[in-house]
């Protein structure tokens, strides 16, 4: 039999950690919310837990959650359909995902799902109690329509917290992620062509998610080591400034692909990329040839990355079409990164003092 690649875990103590710092969480925001009938951040969490990480992962935060809270709030023949509930909404997340990608780079398809994850449990749970307590058909029903107005409540709430703590979300990923996926520095999957998504589903390094995230990898790596260059030169301390700030919002781009619910870049760093190009292009002399890359070797270095810029563009338009649509605005964001990085070789020659080498 062909040996099968190893597969990749979190790190066992990590992940237990992780899962009791959620708990705890979700425990005491299930407790603090009773006075307010069924509102309530939880099924929000596992939700989004769930878009991240993946089923297992979502409905361990249900049982835990469940089993810690009831043990302050009481158990009771209400229980196991609870569980049933839950496990079930953690389904039709991942149903809905995998049907309708988009759902997870458009907030307000999330808030929809979120409403209707109100809806869905409270119908489960009548469904269980009316298993419970024998009722017939219309007995059932009854039982239903008398609980619509607390289900409404927990729709209600859900279209509320996933609204308002979206922007909080979008920052928690990338700790979630960190915390949950940190592994040893070899896992020997790789020695099989293959490599982990963040959700755990193993792919081809081929795969064009992991194309565009090693594109984009390297581009943010080399203008790490520009800045550093930057920082060696005299005069040039604004540049590495510049780059290092650059490095962050590709941190946060890498994130937003890997993660595709994940969505931090905006169309204000598209603005702040066009405003700094306006700015240098104004400065410096304008175009009369073309220039080849060059001159200060600072400037020549980011013609290099221009270049590599110019590629993950290419992986990400690959990745957005064939597999994973990408938010229109990260799309933007990489065209224009590599525009900046062209007009910044310029201005770093223009303020050198260095005559650019032109075509002809």
């Amino acid at each position: 039999m062909k040996p099968q690649p190893s597969a990749t875990k979190p790190s066992p103590v990590r992940a237990v950690a992780l899962l009791g710092l959620l708990t705890a969480l979700c425990t005491v925001l299930r407790i603090v919310k009773v006075p307010i009938p069924n509102v309530q951040p939880v099924t929000d969490i596992l939700m989004i837990v769930t878009l991240l990480l993946g089923f297992r992962w979502g409905f361990s935060l249900t049982m835990s959650t469940l089993i810690v809270s009831n043990l302050f709030l009481g158990f009771g023949l209400w229980t196991l359909p609870q569980i049933v509930a839950y496990a079930c909404c953690m389904v039709i997340v991942i149903v809905m995902v995998t049907i309708l990608p988009v759902i997870r780079r458009r907030i307000w398809l999330q808030i929809g799902l979120a409403g209707l994850l109100g809806y869905l449990y409270g119908f489960i749970v009548s469904l269980g109690m009316a298993v419970i307590g024998s009722l017939n058909g219309l007995g059932f029903w009854a039982y239903y329509v008398s609980g619509l107005p607390f289900d409404t409540y927990h729709a209600i709430g859900n279209l509320v917290f996933t609204r308002s703590y979206s922007p909080f979300y979008g920052r928690a990923c990338n700790v979630l992620i960190e915390e949950a996926h940190i592994l040893k520095l070899y896992t020997k999957v790789g020695d099989h062509g293959a490599t982990k998504q963040i959700n755990g589903k193993k792919v081809p390094k081929f795969s064009p998610q992991i194309v565009a995230l090693g594109d984009l990898d390297e581009l943010d790596s080399w203008l790490g080591y520009v800045a550093s260059q930057a920082k060696a030169t005299p005069g040039f301390d604004w540049l590495a400034e510049d780059l290092e700030a650059r490095q962050r919002e590709l941190y946060e781009l890498l994130a937003d692909v890997a993660v595709p619910r994940h969505q931090t870049i905006t169309a204000d760093h598209v603005q702040g990329l066009e405003t700094a190009i306006d700015k240098m292009m104004a400065a410096v002399p304008k175009i009369t040839a073309f220039v080849l890359p060059g001159g200060h070797p600072l400037a020549a270095a980011l013609q290099y990355g221009r270049a590599v810029a110019r590629r993950a563009e290419r992986s990400l338009d690959q990745l957005d079409a064939e597999s994973q649509p990408l938010d229109p605005v990260i799309l933007q964001y990489s065209n224009r990164l590599s525009d900046y990085l062209f007009a910044l070789a310029r201005y770093v020659n223009y303020r050198a003092g260095v005559d650019e080498v032109k075509s002809k």
